[in-house]
């Protein structure tokens, strides 16, 4: 079951931790996240929220962590280049190779007893691991807000297109049947004599 926004990055955190060669840091943004919402059995016009399950924000941990929602960040904020520097010799990542270290940088979870989903990125820069841990709450909940707006209303576009398509397909039916044709031809008339 997908999770619906209610709104992002409430924070970034700056961590600063010591390592044995080099300095690692660590931001972190979070965003709150709602089930659709459940009637109670009772009474169906009041309205309570579902407690959302692990395996909820396990679902959305993969769309968070999908490259539908990572490419686009590597390529604005222009990772692959600026990691292509430290790691291929000046030379621009691979997208694959992006988004594999950056999956490696990449912590999602979640806050028990609440509905807050914690993005935390890791990086030798802490502005590049504060943009990071942004962009993909922002692109996150602009994906959700899409799916919410757009989406219903584009199903609702096809669904009518194949009704359309049904309601076409079953007439040339009826044409090349010239015994199906008459009898609709007679019910027709004897319905427009009785409207009369």
């Amino acid at each position: 079951m997908k999770l619906r926004v209610l709104f992002v990055a409430l924070f970034v955190e700056l961590a600063v931790s010591g390592c044995h060669l080099s300095d690692s840091y660590s931001a972190a943004a979070e965003i709150k996240v709602l089930l659709p919402r459940e009637t109670e059995s009772e009474n169906p016009d009041h309205w309570v929220p579902k407690q959302p399950t692990p395996q909820d924000f396990q679902n959305e941990f993969k769309v968070m962590e999908s490259p539908d929602v990572l490419t686009p960040i590597i390529t604005t904020l222009n990772l692959d280049h600026i990691w292509g520097k430290r790691l291929n010799k000046g030379e621009a990542l691979p997208m694959a190779d992006a988004l594999s270290y950056l999956g490696k940088r990449l912590k999602l979870e979640y806050k028990p007893n609440s509905t807050i989903i914690v993005i935390s990125v890791s990086s030798d820069d802490p502005r590049e691991a504060a943009d990071i841990a942004n962009a993909i709450a922002d692109r996150y909940k602009a994906m959700r807000d899409y799916e919410e707006e757009v989406a219903p209303v584009e199903r609702l576009k096809q669904q009518i297109a194949q009704q359309q398509k049904f309601r076409s397909d079953a007439q040339a039916r009826a044409s090349q049947n010239p015994i199906e044709t008459s009898v609709q031809n007679n019910l027709n008339k004897k319905k427009s004599m009785l409207v009369v």
